[in-house]
């Protein structure tokens, strides 16, 4: 069983999944996995979405930083393919997972993009060297 976390009209809630057909009906925004089994993982790996953040959201990157985080369901927004992006980025990609690959304690997704956009222009939010920068500095 799974327990996912969805976003519907700004507000968060939570739904036990105990099947992939049963997954296929949801849109999560993340998914609490204790000791998955492959089987599992590979349920929440078919899509996924990629956020730019403006120079201007540092704030809304160090939530993601912290681990225990507290993450307000008023930052996510759903995409036009149902993937949660978060608001207020200036651009957003939603992909098909194509391939992960095992990267020490993380995961790296490979993904074809199905859609992507434009929301404003900005500089974006960049993390460089251990901290963060403006592209023009570098």
């Amino acid at each position: 069983m799974l327990n996912v976390f969805t976003l519907v009209n700004g507000r968060l809630f939570q739904e036990e999944i105990e099947s992939l057909e049963a997954l296929a009906d949801v849109h999560p925004v993340w998914v609490d996995l204790e000791a998955p089994t492959p089987e599992e993982k590979s349920w929440i790996a078919q899509h996924f979405g990629v956020s730019i953040l403006s120079e201007h959201q540092e704030d809304v990157s160090r939530i993601f930083a912290k681990k225990d985080a507290e993450r307000p369901p008023d930052i996510y927004v759903e995409g036009r393919l149902g993937v949660p992006l978060l608001r207020n980025s200036i651009a957003a990609m939603e992909c098909e997972t194509v391939k992960i690959y095992e990267g020490g304690d993380h995961q790296i997704f490979l993904g074809r993009v199905e859609h992507c956009e434009v929301t404003q222009l900005d500089h974006p939010l960049l993390y460089f060297r251990g901290k963060y920068q403006r592209i023009n500095k570098i």
